[in-house]
């Protein structure tokens, strides 16, 4: 999408967090909710790159991290289960459905912000109900991000990848062309084979004859 076509979509009403909001919100999400959020959610910030072949051999893709979709998702559980001011009911269905789009991230852009000033409140259940949010969301999102690394790092792996490598070449049409060419160079070797028998035949015909004819004289 070009820069231009953008211009009119730069502004954004932002959700207002009320301490109505805070009150009611999630200060703490158990180590299973967050162990099962992240076994469901690192998948969806991870980007495969295909890698284009050499001349020689397929190459297997590589792995990235999406730093859109994660800061997506990243603020989907924010608002999600924390805030409780979005829902998203399809993440945990037989085919998970991950409805939280740019433009609902736009609209909670700011809340992370508004959290940090809500720390500072006078109030203060506000105040430690502020902070209680963001210190285990920080929690959430350092297990994510380890969660990431280890599934990069893993699927990177030189021996594995030099494994997948070997795999891909071992396709049945990549063993018809490695059979095919076996034959040829046995077909070659054959033939030289042949021709150095022929070419000893001859030796030892030629000298038979020289050897016939000095007897004869």
């Amino acid at each position: 999408m070009e820069w231009n076509s953008l211009k009119t979509k730069l502004h954004v009403e932002p959700v207002v967090l009320s301490e109505d909001d805070v009150r009611s919100a999630t200060t703490y999400l158990p180590m299973l909710h967050k162990q099962a959020l992240i076994e469901q959610l690192t998948n969806g910030c991870i980007e495969k790159v295909e890698v284009k072949p050499n001349d020689f051999q397929p190459i297997p893709p590589r792995y990235q991290e999406d730093g859109f979709a994660k800061s997506l998702i990243c603020r989907a559980v924010l608002v999600s289960f924390y805030l409780n001011l979005y829902e998203l009911p399809g993440l945990f269905k037989d085919k998970p459905e991950f409805e939280f789009s740019m433009h609902d991230y736009d609209r909670f852009a700011t809340i992370p912000i508004q959290l940090e000033q809500m720390r500072k409140s006078e109030d203060v259940e506000i105040s430690q109900r502020a902070t209680a949010i963001l210190t285990d969301y920080a929690e959430f999102e350092q297990q994510l991000n380890l969660s990431v690394s280890n599934y990069i790092r893993s699927h990177n792996d030189v021996c594995l990848r030099v494994v997948q490598m070997m795999n891909m070449q071992s396709s049945p049409e990549s063993i018809q062309n490695a059979l095919a060419e076996l034959r040829r160079i046995q077909g070659e070797i054959e033939n030289g084979a042949k021709k150095v028998e022929e070419a000893k035949a001859s030796a030892e015909e030629t000298n038979n004859s020289e050897e016939t004819g000095k007897a004869g004289g």
